[in-house]
């Protein structure tokens, strides 16, 4: 009622006029619109007819308004929707932490590792795609990258950006594996790059050069695998499956296709703690956005109750 006579945005809060206009409010409140051409006449001044009609129609209003508002199906719904508002602000409370809490400025401080829960990955299909390549001396896990084919990233670093750019990455995806799920091993003879270029872009490159390398999967992605982008394997995290997903999996807790879903989407089993130790129903309001079932919910709940 008060926010209708000293609108935030236009600051009457600190201006003279503030005294003026609370009372205003009050009468609104306690009288109804009636009261403009009441004080009007104790000031001697006319309260004119459109006043006089505009505010007895505006009082109807009201009066029908707050009729309305003690009906049944009224009340239900407005019990509905504060418990709905309610779950909303519990959900994001889980999500973001103190920083989702009122008057949190006061208390930064004490908040300034706050652990942020990784949003879900949408994928549009409007994304920007990075092709690269390495090339190393061996196909061991300790060989030596010679040369790396990612220009974007040089110039990302260079303009001080790379940071911004990885937190902006939604995921990474292996172009093998997509290539072996979407192409028959029917039609062609293996899955390298160079076999893969030469039967479906009809083209002969300088194989084991990372610059030709990224130039010629980018052209073979475009025609032959872009249709099946929503198939793309998104593990911005590779770790979270093998490592910190894999307790609980191990465990029997979690299934196989709920693991990866969540690695896919950046959620360590890290995370699954936070939100169950800001919320019993945390761990619910964390897997509704994955579609996760109760049964899961509640085997992890009991596997963190007992911890």
């Amino acid at each position: 009622m008060a926010s209708s006579k000293a609108p935030k945005p236009r600051h009457y809060g600190g201006s003279c006029s503030l005294k003026n206009r609370l009372p205003a409010a009050v009468l609104q409140k306690n009288e109804g619109y009636s009261y403009l051409p009441k004080v009007n006449e104790v000031s001697n001044l006319s309260p004119g007819d459109f006043t006089t009609s505009l505010t007895s129609k505006m009082d109807a209003k009201r009066k029908k308004r707050k009729q309305a508002a003690n009906k049944k199906e009224i009340k239900r719904r407005r019990i509905s929707l504060k418990k709905k508002k309610n779950l909303n602000e519990r959900k994001s409370t889980v999500k973001e932490g103190p920083t989702y809490e009122t008057q949190f400025e006061l208390n930064m401080d004490n908040t300034e590792n706050v652990p942020q829960i990784p949003q879900q990955i949408i994928v549009s299909g409007s994304e920007s795609r990075v092709f690269f390549d390495l090339e190393t001396t061996g196909l061991g896990r300790n060989c030596e990258i010679t040369q790396i084919a990612a220009k974007v990233v040089r110039k990302l670093k260079e303009s001080n950006l790379y940071t911004t750019y990885c937190k902006l990455v939604k995921g990474f995806v292996d172009t093998l594996k997509l290539a072996r799920r979407v192409i028959n091993k029917d039609e062609v003879v293996n899955y390298k790059q160079q076999t893969l270029v030469e039967k479906f872009l009809n083209i002969s490159y300088s194989a084991h050069n990372a610059i030709e390398d990224v130039k010629s999967l980018q052209s073979l992605f475009d025609v032959k695998l872009s249709s099946f982008l929503i198939m793309l394997m998104f593990i911005p995290y590779v770790s979270h499956l093998c490592g910190v997903l894999f307790r609980i999996y191990q465990e029997k807790i979690i299934t196989k296709p709920a693991s990866v879903l969540l690695a896919r989407h950046g959620v360590s089993f890290e995370h699954i703690k936070t939100v169950y130790n800001r919320d019993r129903k945390g761990v619910k309001f964390l897997f509704e956005e994955y579609k996760i079932s109760q049964k899961i919910v509640n085997a992890i709940n009991t596997f963190l109750d007992e911890e």
